[in-house]
Parts: C-alpha cells; sequence; structure tokens
C-alpha cells in the first residue's frame, strides 16, 4: 500500500532491496502516519537515486537492519525507534562506499535521464502530490515523440546532425511530464502549442497558471516545435533548480 501510495509498482521499482528495509520498519510496527511516512518515501527515493543496493547490497541491507532495530533483554530484536527520520538515518549511517548524499553531478546525470524506470524516479520528486493510489498517470512527452520523426525534421530544415541530437533529447527528462492517463490519450500526437490553445479556451486563470507551474513550463517562449532546443534548455533549467533545492543538503 505504501509503494502505492508512492507511485511505486513493478514497472516503476528499479530495486527490491531497497523496500526490504520497510518491509521490516511496518513488520516491526514503525509508525506510518506523517511525517514519518514522508520521511520513508525519501528514503525510497534517495537509496534508488544513488543506486545505493546496486553493489554489496547485502553490506548495505545489514547496516540499515542494525540501525532500525535494537536488542531487548528477552534477546529479541525491535525497532529502535518507531518514529522514521531519513535525516537521522543519513546521519548515523557509515557504510563504506555508500552514500544517501545528493551531488551537482547526480543532477546532471538526472536530468539526462529517458522516459522509464530512472526518469520516474526523478518525476516523483518533481511532483510529489500527485496521487498515485487514486489515479493512473503517465510519464507524457510534453513535445510529442511523433513530432521528431526524421522526415519531419528535415521539411522543417533541421541538419542531419541536429536530428540526431532531437531525436535523443525527446525522451529525456525537460520533455517529460507527468500527466493523468486520460488526458494523456486524449493529447496524444497534438503539437504542444496546440494543446496549449486548446486548454486556455477552457481553462480558468488560475488552472493556466497551475499548469504552467506545477509542470516547470517556461512561460517567456512560443511554443511551436521549432523552438524545443531552446524550450527543453530553459525547462531543463527550471527543473535543475528544483532539484537543487529539494535533493541537495
Amino acid at each position: 500500500d505504501l509503494l502505492i501510495d508512492f507511485g511505486f509498482d513493478g514497472l516503476t521499482l528499479t530495486s527490491r532491496n531497497a523496500v526490504i528495509p520497510i518491509t521490516y520498519y511496518v513488520y516491526k510496527g514503525g509508525n506510518q502516519k506523517s511525517p514519518h511516512r514522508e520521511d520513508l518515501k525519501k528514503y525510497l527515493q534517495r537509496v534508488l537515486l544513488t543506486g545505493y543496493f546496486g553493489s554489496h547490497g547485502d553490506q548495505a541491507l545489514t547496516g540499515l537492519r542494525e540501525y532500525l532495530r535494537e536488542k531487548n533483554q528477552g534477546g529479541h530484536y525491535s525497532l529502535r525507534n518507531k518514529r522514521f527520520s531519513f535525516n537521522d538515518l543519513k546521519q548515523n549511517m557509515s557504510i563504506p562506499g555508500k552514500t544517501l548524499e545528493i551531488t551537482d553531478e547526480y543532477i546532471d546525470n538526472f536530468l539526462e535521464y529517458k522516459k522509464g524506470k530512472q526518469a520516474f524516479m526523478v518525476l516523483s520528486i518533481l511532483y510529489p502530490d500527485l496521487q498515485y493510489n487514486v489515479i493512473a498517470y503517465d510519464q507524457d512527452h510534453i513535445h510529442p515523440s511523433n513530432n521528431f520523426r526524421a522526415r519531419e525534421l528535415r521539411s522543417m530544415g533541421i541538419s542531419e546532425e541536429e536530428i540526431v541530437e532531437w531525436s535523443i533529447l525527446k525522451d529525456q527528462l525537460p520533455n517529460l511530464q507527468m500527466m493523468d492517463a486520460r488526458s494523456n490519450k486524449v493529447k496524444n500526437k497534438t503539437p504542444f502549442k496546440d494543446w496549449i490553445v486548446d486548454k486556455k479556451l477552457v481553462w480558468s486563470s488560475e488552472q493556466e497558471q497551475n499548469y504552467f507551474k506545477k509542470n516547470y513550463i517556461p512561460e517567456e517562449i512560443e511554443y511551436e516545435f521549432k523552438n524545443f532546443i531552446e524550450f527543453f534548455k530553459m525547462r531543463k533549467k527550471k527543473i535543475k533548480k528544483q532539484l537543487i533545492s529539494t535533493l541537495l543538503d
């Protein structure tokens, strides 16, 4: 239930080992209410983003178990603290070669993630308030992938070298947004500018502002497809700023 609430499933979870400490904590009677729930989500996001269980996973699991538990007088183990704190975990965990700290270099790598499991991990941080347990969400190409066919790009005067670049960038994080599955099906292959124009006809001023803010859409640009590279760079800058604010200590 926690994983579904956090938006993770078999398609988006990149490490099952990452869930074992949460399972242990819940099984031993750990508090799942706020703010501990949010800290559990923060733990899961950080270990997945840093690849904490990628090598020497058993060593990492052993260290986390020892952090979580203590031996009582009867010789049985119980939780050291039924209130989960990610900051306390980060400060007190010390495993050689393992870190839960995110750096600028990590963030630069995140921004190159392509649509899929890795991109979802970052998108789950950029979209923290989505109700994954209520609504199905898709990773949507803001500028539809259908627009990036080589034939269409050549007709726009895009060089062969640029076509390769555009084809790579189209699937990367700055061209992805989280959108409920139903709306995504409606949007489908519609060029972004046309989709925006149609939405503005039905959106209130508040709805329009919320969309641009929550989706990190740069507003000081025209949304024609020919401006894709400029749009990509501007949105990348906005996303990076948000990730730095959220992840860097």
